[in-house]
């Protein structure tokens, strides 16, 4: 995630992007939040962590959200 001009990310979270990024990509359409709590929590991420982590996400444009799905912002990445 090198070559952009947002701050950069604890390398958990950058880890925790590549995890929701690969399984956004997987689907044709948004990853639901729930879904995306239960995969984080699957690589030993607790619930708390799992939010701040999609939350810091969000507040920094790596993922939107519409209504309870997430998106990738930059897909092709």
């Amino acid at each position: 995630m090198t070559g952009d001009d947002r701050s950069p990310l604890a390398d958990w979270i950058e880890e925790t992007y590549d995890r929701l990024a690969r399984e956004t990509a997987a689907r044709d359409g948004g990853l639901p939040i729930e879904e995306a709590r239960g995969s984080l929590a699957e690589t030993g991420l607790e619930r708390g962590d799992a939010d701040y982590a999609i939350e810091r996400l969000l507040e920094r444009g790596y993922l939107y959200s519409v209504g309870d799905e997430l998106y990738v912002t930059d897909p092709e990445r």
